[in-house]
Formats: structure tokens, sequence, C-alpha cells
């Protein structure tokens, strides 16, 4: 793991501080992206348990009523018409396409910690994301301060 260190940016020439910048947004785009993208998973995590929960909740209801018939994906337009056999088992995609097999409450678990795990990681994001805005505002400021003492020692 390479260590930071401090620099003096007023220390630095103009075309160092624009490179520095440069990485710095860079890296606050890339940080921002993956917050969405773990937004976005966080969301569908949610959506898994609120499906869990809508079919074993008509699974406890009557098996003959419509409600257990459902569209099976056979992809993203295409679509046929199923019956939900057992509305208390669950396939669950644990990652590299492996599924295990789990009740409704199981699979409430493992997506609620799922949800749990991604709190955890977008809080911490979002502290880096705060942090390198931080600095890139100060290399921003320290870049202008630089150009305009340049520009004024160029009219001089």
């Amino acid at each position: 793991m390479s260590q930071q260190q401090k620099v003096d940016l007023t220390q630095l020439p103009a075309e160092q501080i624009m490179e520095i910048q440069k990485n710095l947004n860079q890296e606050v785009n890339h940080f921002s992206t993956s917050l969405q993208a773990l937004t976005s998973a966080q969301s569908k995590f949610d959506q898994c348990i609120q499906n869990i929960k809508q079919v074993t909740k008509s699974e406890s209801a009557d098996t003959a009523a419509p409600s257990n018939q459902i569209l099976v994906p056979l992809s993203s337009s295409l679509y046929v018409p199923g019956k939900i056999k057992s509305g208390d088992k669950f396939l669950v995609d644990v990652g590299t396409g492996y599924y295990v097999e789990k009740s409704g409450k199981g699979a409430i678990d493992f997506y609620q910690k799922k949800i749990t795990k991604l709190d955890q990681d977008l809080t911490q994001l979002k502290e880096i994301i705060q942090s390198k805005s931080e600095t890139l505002q100060t290399v921003t400021n320290v870049l202008r301060s630089k150009l305009a003492q340049q520009q004024g020692q160029a009219q001089e």
C-alpha cells in the first residue's frame, strides 16, 4: 500500500498542480460512479426482500388464487406464464453462478445482511468522496492563485 505524503502545493509548478487536479477529478468521478452502483445494488436487494414478502404473503393466502400465477422471464422481453409451486422456497444467487435454496426468512436474512454491509461500504465511500472533494477544492484554489500570480508577473 502506498503511503500518502504531504506536499506544499504552493511550491509546485502550475503544470504539476493541474496534473494533480486532473487525477483528483478522475478519482472523485470513479468513487461517485461506485457510489451509484452500490446504491443501485442496495435498491435491488431491498426489492428482492419486498418480492419475497409478497410471494410468502400470497402463499399463505388461498393457493388456488390468481396471485399464485406469475410471468417467468425467459429474456428481457420474453415471458411465459407460470405457477408458484412453493411460496417458501427460494433460490438465492450467492455469487459466481452459485444458487442456494433458502426459506423465505432465510432469504430475507441473507439480503438484509447484504444491505447492512452495503450501508457500511456506502458510509465509507461517502467519507472518501468528501475528503477527495475537499482536497480537490484546495488544489483548485491553489491553482487559481498560482495562475493569477503568474498572470500578474507576466503583465509587469
